[in-house]
């Protein structure tokens, strides 16, 4: 499990400077796709809907930290408002698609009377690991 929640941070945190330039249009789909994945596994993986916003809240806590202390060299000594802005808007619409993909996680278990457990299949998991791949290669032909 922890191998597939490194690919998620890492995947995640590379499209994130994706949002502040040309890739705006592009990465916006593979983001969303890929939060909702998150969510649907952290539903799977027995959490709660706070904990996926929380660990969301993480990440944009940690990239604002790291942008605002280093930030890219492109923008100079600091990142504009309408920048900032922008990466909030970003994180927060994965914030909103991990939790849509939790709910439609637990709706789609208790729908199909498989209930939720707390530690996922190894056919779940690799489903996810198919799913997140094809993101990553989506991703990949992007940059």
């Amino acid at each position: 499990m922890e191998r597939i929640l490194k690919r998620f941070l890492n995947l995640l945190t590379h499209m994130i400077p994706g949002a502040l330039d040309h890739r705006r249009s592009v990465v916006d789909s593979v983001w969303k796709r890929a939060a909702e994945l998150y969510g649907t596994l952290g539903a799977q993986r027995g959490l709660a809907a706070g904990d996926i916003v929380e660990e969301f809240q993480i990440v944009r806590e940690a990239v604002v930290r790291i942008l605002f202390q280093a930030p890219p060299a492109r923008y100079g000594t600091a990142l504009s408002l309408s920048d900032a802005l922008r990466l909030n808007r970003f994180l927060d619409s994965g914030v909103t698609h991990a939790s849509i993909g939790h709910t439609d996680g637990l709706f789609f278990a208790l729908f199909q009377g498989s209930g939720v457990s707390t530690v996922p299949t190894a056919k779940l998991v690799a489903e996810v690991e198919e799913q997140l791949e094809l993101l990553e290669e989506e991703w990949g032909a992007e940059t």
